[in-house]
């Protein structure tokens, strides 16, 4: 398992998720099992009697599949051999791939651009990830179908880091399914996915010293995704450097967002919309939110702490 940006593949995002709370007797009286994953860590919550050893082997294999499919680290990934062609051809790509540039392109749409999968070299450039390329390009410039990716010009690259683990994470829940597991929850890097019993999940304060919890979910059948400038960042010049870069300036955000936390059926949707609306801000990505219907949790810096502003309906899961 190789390291990443953000600390692993697809990383934290800001990891302000945390503290997994079971609100079941069945989850209670389940057995957990866990691992490494793109540099950071999964974990799973199963039912008593669960052939754990059969489910860590699935998850593990899923993790693997993607990591050598999607890594721009690995100079044997998919995504890494089509950063690399200097083609505007059609080059084949594996399914799993087509189906997160795909996605990806689609945010992209929605989103007017602040989420970017062609921001790689922006990412590079300030030290969060490794593609080297001197061309930004646009997600127009982009092309996907079922089996194979184009681009425009033959410079641009594509950086999947942004949805990767939304859409591992996704995998994984369908692989558990297939398994018979009605009841879990999964946790892959802070983003997590409450299947059967109603689970409680906490988000956490991203204020410096110890671990806080801001508000608890009550979540069954959904994923929760949070992005934020917590972990992934430095401080230069005085300022703050996360590693969430705004497409629209070429640099790091700086706005006044601190996390953003998404609620969907899909982790990958989550996943994405939690790095658009972060990168968006409380303005332009909360009006965003209320129009799609998408459930979000903006935390906000301010003087005396963090503001909360809650939208999309996303006030209807916090039961503290």
């Amino acid at each position: 398992m190789r390291l990443t940006r953000r600390d692993c593949l697809i990383g934290g995002a800001g990891a302000a998720l945390s503290a997994l709370l079971p609100a079941s007797r069945v989850a209670a009286a389940g057995d957990t099992v866990g691992g490494l994953a793109f540099g950071t860590y999964w974990r799973a919550s199963l039912p008593a009697g669960a052939d754990t050893a059969l489910a860590t082997a699935r998850i593990e294999a899923i993790i693997e599949e993607i990591d050598r499919t999607m890594s721009p680290f690995r100079a044997d990934s998919d995504v890494f051999r089509f950063n690399r062609a200097r083609t505007t051809d059609w080059l084949p790509a594996p399914a799993a791939l087509s189906t997160v540039v795909a996605e990806a392109l689609s945010t992209a749409h929605s989103t007017d651009g602040a989420f970017e999968p062609t921001i790689g070299p922006l990412v590079g450039r300030y030290g969060f990830g490794p593609i080297a390329s001197p061309l930004v390009g646009s997600y127009a410039e982009i092309s996907v179908r079922a089996d194979a990716i184009r681009k425009a010009r033959p410079e641009l690259t594509v950086d999947p880091c942004g949805i990767a683990k939304g859409y591992a994470l996704d995998r994984i829940v369908a692989a558990l399914e297939a398994l018979g597991h009605p009841r879990f929850l999964v946790e892959l890097g802070g983003e997590v996915y409450a299947a059967g019993d109603r689970w409680q999940i906490g988000i956490e304060r991203p204020l410096p010293g110890p671990l806080a919890i801001q508000r608890i979910l009550g979540l069954r059948g959904l994923a929760v995704a949070t992005s934020g400038d917590q972990y992934n960042g430095y401080e230069f010049a005085g300022r703050r450097l996360s590693h969430i870069i705004d497409p629209a300036t070429g640099q790091p955000v700086a706005n006044k967002v601190a996390s953003v936390s998404v609620i969907s059926p899909s982790a990958m949707l989550a996943d994405a919309f939690a790095t658009a609306l972060t990168v968006m801000g409380p303005e332009r990505g909360g009006e965003l939110a209320e129009r799609l219907g998408l459930p979000s949790l903006f935390l906000l810096h301010t003087p005396d702490g963090v503001e909360e502003m809650a939208v999309g309906g996303f006030e209807t899961y916090i039961v503290a």
